[in-house]
C-alpha cells in the first residue's frame, strides 16, 4: 500500500480558504432556506427526501428558490449545517 504524503496536497492559500469559507456559506444558507421552507420536510442526512410523489412539490420549490445547489438537497444532506449554526 503507498502512502499518500501530505504535501503532494495543494497548498492552503489565503484565497483557497476564502473561497472554501465562502461556498460553506453559500451552502449553509441554501440548507437553512430548504429546511425553514414550508410545506418541506428535511433532514440533516436525508435533505429533503423526495419521493415519487412530492417531485411536483420539490420541482417548484427548486423553481422559486432559483439556487442551483438546492437541487443536490433533494434525497441528501448537509452534515455541516448543524455544526455551523452557532458559527453562521
Amino acid at each position: 500500500m503507498v502512502a499518500v504524503q501530505a504535501d503532494q496536497a495543494a497548498p492552503k492559500t489565503a484565497d483557497s480558504c476564502q473561497s472554501k469559507w465562502g461556498h460553506i456559506r453559500k451552502m449553509y444558507k441554501v440548507v437553512d432556506k430548504t429546511s425553514n421552507a414550508s410545506g418541506l420536510s428535511f433532514n440533516i442526512k436525508k435533505g429533503a427526501n423526495i419521493g415519487d410523489g412530492g417531485e411536483s412539490v420539490w420541482a417548484d420549490y427548486v423553481s422559486v428558490c432559483k439556487n442551483p445547489e438546492a437541487k443536490s438537497l433533494k434525497t441528501k444532506g448537509w452534515l455541516h449545517y448543524e455544526k455551523l449554526q452557532g458559527i453562521i
